[in-house]
């Protein structure tokens, strides 16, 4: 319950965000404007990088703490999980949404590329991904429960993922 009332807030307040005046703006862009096909390319671009950024940050946290990833379908799992202790669990488990994160913070951090097509598609392709956690997971699997079962709190951490993600949308939608 309090994931879905968080969910529904952090939506609203994306959608509220991203209109303004008599402007209407679709996924971040402004339907008024003409929209080049390059732009949806390069929107399409950032939010698959956004994807395999996450995968990439759980490959990063497992070489960091001595994890073995074995790749079974979209879900990644640790070979050698009896060989490491509860931190570096949590840590394997935090890896995709705080590389993914990270990395959307620093996009929407630059002047030179806070503005881009490329970053607009990446913060559009996190905040879904992340927005959307808690309906895609189940309560057996995935990384909140995997952060829960290892001592840690996933509620918290998704909570935290959540407001950088509405964040940084904000950051690439308010006028300067």
């Amino acid at each position: 319950m309090k994931k879905s009332a968080l969910l529904i807030v952090t939506m609203v307040f994306l959608v509220v965000s991203s209109c303004s005046h008599t402007k209407v703006y679709m996924l971040g862009v402004d339907v008024n404007e003409a929209i080049k096909e390059k732009d949806v390319v390069l929107m399409m671009v950032g939010a698959v990088s956004s994807v395999a950024t996450h995968l990439a940050g759980h490959y990063i946290a497992a070489e960091l703490t001595g994890g073995d990833i074995e790749q079974r379908g979209s879900k990644e799992t640790l070979k050698n999980y009896d060989e490491l202790n509860n931190s570096d669990k949590r840590w394997f488990a935090r890896g995709g949404f705080l590389t993914q994160t990270l990395v959307n913070t620093v996009l929407t951090s630059l002047e030179s590329t806070r503005k881009s097509k490329f970053t607009r598609g990446y913060t559009l392709g996190t905040m879904l991904e992340i927005g959307t956690y808690p309906l895609r997971q189940s309560n057996e699997w995935g990384d909140m429960h995997y952060l829960d079962e290892h001592g840690g709190d996933g509620d918290s951490e998704w909570t935290l993922y959540t407001v950088f993600s509405a964040y940084n949308f904000y950051r690439i939608n308010k006028k300067e």
